[in-house]
């Protein structure tokens, strides 16, 4: 009987988690996918733009990967595409981006996205927050809907 009431519980507690991450049953919720995006550069300036990535704690201190880009034509061997002054980051890694021709840096952590249920359309978006350079930034769902770019400007 102990047994029973402890796999129910489980099951229940399963069930709560699963709703929760599915924004209500038969719902699931995808995220916007950031994107970083540089304003008021001129696009002589972007020929390299250095992106290191951390882990997700906001210490910067444990490099994960590390990426240069440029909106140069023909980028080099090493050197990734930087397409209309953009690229698309994860959600799950904190940023230091680096602009040398403007000898800038800028620190990008805490991306979080934040599911909301809109029951008269049966649909769920999801809003997106991030800190940049310790200034919080905020998306509401309404706005990011699911699966769309959700920009973070850089401003030169």
């Amino acid at each position: 009987m102990k047994s029973y009431i402890s796999l129910c519980l489980l099951i229940l507690g399963g069930s709560l988690l699963l709703v929760k991450c599915s924004c209500g049953i038969g719902h699931l919720c995808s995220n916007p996918i950031p994107e970083i995006s540089f304003l008021n550069f001129d696009s002589s300036r972007l020929k390299a733009v250095i992106i290191k990535e951390y882990i997700n704690d906001g210490k910067y201190d444990h490099l994960t990967d590390s990426k240069v880009y440029s909106n140069a034509l023909l980028p080099g061997p090493d050197t990734l595409q930087l397409y209309e002054n953009s690229l698309v980051a994860d959600g799950f890694s904190d940023y230091m981006i680096t602009v040398p021709a403007v000898n800038k840096t800028w620190y990008l952590k805490g991306i979080s996205f934040h599911p909301v249920h809109n029951k008269q359309a049966s649909q769920c978006t999801s809003g997106m927050s991030w800190y940049l350079n310790d200034t919080l930034h905020q998306l509401p769902a309404n706005i990011a809907g699911s699966s769309l770019p959700a920009s973070i400007d850089i401003y030169r």
